[in-house]
């Protein structure tokens, strides 16, 4: 009885410990939800999964599954280290080898804008800026991406306004501000401010560079907002430029845009 009972309790812990690791997820297109050890593509772009217990291999078809999501790979962590150490040539390339690798499982759109992450800081912008425009054109239906994706195109908004190609940057920002992460609304007014100010709508801009400033008040580039904000009205001889410098010494004394302010 008690070899029974031991070898009972090993059984129960090892099934344990397969249940733990099944933090992997197939979505099927009838809504159900497959967690699974263990997911690995085809040729062909089915998948093949074990099965809860991690004794079976079952495989679900192409065009029977709408997403797959499998943790952060190996790969992409090499990636992440070699984008930390700013070694962004070797980044970019194993972000691209993960990309395609995991296209199915997930990391596509990550890999994706960390490619373009390290191409636009190795100087590679224009092949950055085609990069994320070819994701925005494809489909995805993981809404595990949905982040992602915007930071991409947050990206990508970035490149367009510095190569002044606004009309397109401005759809971009447009849809920024239906998203609902606070540092990525922030990026969408802060950024249509700054197109403002190319197109030379001095007065504009600073109003949107403040109501920028008011709608952010936890940002971290929040006395940047000011700073320009000032620095617009400044220009334009407007008086209230002087209540925004005392704002901005008030609230970020020791801020180096602070230390920018002159009169």
């Amino acid at each position: 009885m008690k070899k029974q009972g031991l070898i009972f309790l090993l059984a129960a812990g090892a099934a344990g410990i397969l249940s733990a690791a099944n933090d992997s997820l197939i979505m099927t297109t009838d809504g159900r939800e497959i967690k699974t050890s263990r997911i690995e593509i085809r040729d062909n772009e089915d998948l093949e999964y074990l099965s809860p217990d991690g004794r079976e291999k079952n495989r679900i078809a192409r065009g029977r599954y709408l997403y797959a999501q499998v943790p952060k790979p190996s790969s992409v962590t090499a990636a992440d280290q070699k984008y930390h150490e700013q070694q962004w040539i070797s980044a970019a390339a194993l972000y691209k080898k993960a990309a395609e690798e995991y296209r199915l499982l997930g990391w596509a759109v990550y890999c994706t804008r960390m490619e373009a992450e390290s191409l636009t800081r190795s100087g590679e912008k224009q092949q950055a800026m085609d990069l994320l425009r070819k994701l925005r054109d494809l489909r995805e239906t993981n809404p595990n991406q949905t982040l992602e994706r915007a930071k991409a195109d947050n990206l990508l908004a970035d490149l367009l306004i510095e190569a002044k190609e606004y009309d397109e940057a401005e759809k971009i920002l447009n849809r920024q501000r239906l998203q609902n992460d606070p540092d990525l609304l922030f990026a969408a007014y802060f950024k249509s401010a700054v197109i403002l100010q190319a197109r030379n709508k001095k007065r504009e801009a600073a109003m949107l560079f403040y109501q920028t400033a008011l709608l952010f008040p936890k940002n971290a580039r929040r006395a940047e907002a000011l700073f320009d904000t000032w620095s617009l009205l400044y220009d334009l001889k407007d008086p209230a430029a002087g209540k925004i410098a005392e704002q901005l010494k008030r609230e970020y004394p020791d801020s180096p845009y602070t230390k920018q302010l002159s009169f």
